[in-house]
């Protein structure tokens, strides 16, 4: 069995363009999710997987291994699921192995989210998804009702979208990322970062700029 990690970097962003190369300190974007992947000790393979010979030039230059998608997978209307599809196909995975979907906008993952999700996998799971506890007031919890306190609210699970894993065959067979039964992943709140636009980068620039010179210090 293998564990492989797969991290979408395509070309065309119209609200950030190229933001998943983005540079922070010298950096690309994608790099900060991917170098944690490779540090985790979790996946044989970090797979960066793009539409742009331009992105996966730059790839090659950290070391990650390549995918080059084709024509269909790189269309405006190419889901996810395509992607994913064309990837375990073209790397040849087996029913047996588990792959990794990593947001590559999602700067902040922790070497220990990927070994939780990997402790997981041989316990009759088929899938890995990652979620944030929160306690929030929804209007239909407060208009014409008694206000509780926020301590009286049981927590709530909301999807991050960092990470999802799941097993290789059951993908196959269900052709979707989450696959029940699944497992799931804590992630603390001041990690649950998505880059969607340029203001979510100026937001936490002291942060990335601090990673970043970790990151260049670090051997993978």
């Amino acid at each position: 069995m293998a564990n492989y990690a797969i991290i979408p970097i395509r070309s065309g962003s119209k609200r950030f363009p190229n933001k998943n190369i983005f540079p922070i300190d010298g950096l690309p974007l994608f790099h900060f999710a991917a170098h944690v992947a490779r540090l985790s000790g979790v996946f044989d393979k970090v797979i960066i997987t793009s539409d742009s010979e331009e992105y996966l030039k730059i790839a090659q230059d950290y070391g990650y291994d390549l995918h080059k998608r084709s024509e269909a997978a790189s269309s405006d209307h190419a889901s996810s699921e395509d992607i994913i599809d064309e990837v375990l196909r073209d790397f040849d995975m087996k029913e047996g192995d588990w792959a990794f979907l990593i947001q590559a906008t999602s700067p902040f993952q922790q070497e220990h989210y990927f070994q939780a999700a990997a402790a997981q996998i041989n316990r009759g799971i088929s899938s890995i998804v990652t979620y944030r506890s929160f306690k929030l007031f929804f209007l239909e919890d407060v208009i014409g009702k008694e206000r509780k306190r926020t301590q009286d609210f049981a927590s709530r699970k909301l999807e991050t979208g960092m990470f999802w894993g799941f097993n290789v065959g059951a993908f196959f067979e269900k052709k979707n990322r989450i696959i029940e039964p699944y497992g799931l992943v804590e992630i603390k709140e001041f990690d649950d970062v998505d880059i969607d636009y340029f203001e979510d980068i100026e937001n936490h620039i002291p942060r990335l700029k601090a990673l970043a010179q970790q990151y260049k210090a670090e051997k993978p």
